[in-house]
């Protein structure tokens, strides 16, 4: 495979960008914020025998082993006696869930580096593919890649100490995925990739959703009108939560499963009276997956800290539905609605039978469509000139992380 030296000269700005963006929410944000992060910690201390995922745990844990062995740091352990459950940081309406202090041992940003070098050569190679000769949209596609490693909730997902950040990273292919075989090859290897992380089975789905939407609606909206794409968006979605609500009717007494395998029916029961402990309402999902999608997991509470955030993503979406929804962007504006359409099918009817899947972080897919659609114009003001959208991001996103970061240690106990 050759490399294409013009794309490449573009790559290094928005590389060094995306860099800088995950080390803000890697290593400024404070230590544990997210209480996954806390139990994550401890089943990463414990090695091979804790049910960590593969992959993952193993990387993380030859970083730490490198560590110690040169430098001589202390254990995880250390870190979890150093953070005190259930005080802390006091917010404007709350307060987060575990307390940073001055003295976190070193160890756990070596765990945080695991993170970034991860996510650094995934990087690399996706670059390096993209860049190939013969890709006539590798510039532009690097540009959505790289700018889509800053968004919030991919940025701050990928430095967490979590299996997610492999599903996080791969969320982000679909996008370049061009031909169907290609697709269908790729749901195959993500079904797959379910034994280090269950969230790959629906990254999947995801991708097997689009290509049925895709080979059904393609040539029914190429040159439809809003209209008609709304009304197929609305249609697809309630027969979605139709489907979820007649799942659900069939597993309230799961025991005809038990004919399938012994126990299943029982394990079902025992699965669905966890996440049915949460009652379901689509409005409110629909507000939790806005939430999520954005930067952080249901549990956090940086809510009003992220206020102007939660509003500057609120422009995002509105330019996304309108690229997505008006026929004038042809073969980029369908692919976009597609996915858009897979991704609120796919969770109309997950939240609609397993709940626990309303977060945002679960649809990350659906990031590079959002950054391309942000990216198809200039932002223009009156009296100024026209204001390139990836500096926006670029610049924009750091200095709302950091803007959180001061916050919380000013706001600090």
């Amino acid at each position: 495979m050759s490399i294409g030296k013009t794309c490449l000269k573009s790559t290094p700005v928005y590389l060094a960008g995306a860099c800088a963006v995950l080390l803000v929410y890697g290593f400024l944000f404070p230590v544990l914020n997210w209480p996954d992060e806390y139990r994550n910690v401890l089943l990463l201390q414990e090695g091979r025998e804790s049910g960590y995922a593969f992959i993952y745990g193993h990387f993380v844990r030859f970083v730490l082993q490198v560590a110690d062995t040169l430098f001589g740091l202390n254990e995880l352990t250390d870190v979890l006696a150093a953070v005190r459950p259930g005080s802390g940081y006091h917010m404007i309406h709350g307060e987060l869930h575990y307390k940073t202090i001055a003295s976190v041992p070193a160890v756990y940003y070596f765990a945080k580096f695991a993170n970034f070098a991860l996510a650094g050569a995934f990087a690399a190679a996706v670059v390096l593919y993209l860049c190939r000769t013969g890709n006539q949209a590798g510039n532009k596609d690097v540009q959505v890649f790289l700018l889509s490693l800053c968004f919030p909730s991919v940025a701050y997902g990928v430095m967490q100490i979590s299996t997610d950040i492999l599903f996080i990273l791969f969320s982000l292919l679909p996008f370049y995925l061009r031909g169907r075989t290609a697709a269908l090859a790729f749901a195959a290897v993500m079904a797959l990739l379910v034994v280090e992380d269950r969230s790959f089975l629906l990254l999947s789905v995801f991708v097997l959703l689009r290509e049925f939407y895709g080979a059904f609606l393609t040539r029914r909206i190429a040159a439809g009108g809003w209209r008609a794409r709304l009304g197929w968006l609305l249609l697809f979605s309630a027969l979605t939560m139709l489907a979820a609500l007649l799942v659900t009717h069939a597993l309230a007494n799961p025991k005809w499963l038990n004919l399938l395998q012994p126990g299943m029916g029982d394990g079902v029961a025992l699965a669905l009276e966890y996440t049915h402990a949460k009652s379901y309402n689509p409005a409110v999902s629909l507000v939790v997956l806005y939430a999520g999608f954005i930067i952080l997991p249901g549990a956090t509470e940086f809510f009003v800290a992220l206020a102007p955030l939660y509003l500057l993503l609120l422009f995002v979406f509105y330019r996304f539905m309108v690229f997505c929804l008006s026929g004038r962007y042809g073969e980029a504006g369908t692919r976009a609605y597609l996915a858009l359409l897979s991704v609120l099918t796919l969770f109309f009817f997950l939240t609609g039978v397993v709940h626990v899947f309303e977060s945002g972080r679960y649809y990350l897919y659906l990031v590079p469509y959002l950054v391309h659609a942000l990216l198809f114009g200039a932002l223009r003001f009156k009296g100024f000139a026209a204001l390139r959208a990836e500096w926006v991001m670029l610049f924009g996103f750091t200095l709302v992380a950091i803007a959180v970061t001061l916050l919380a240690y000013a706001m600090g106990a």
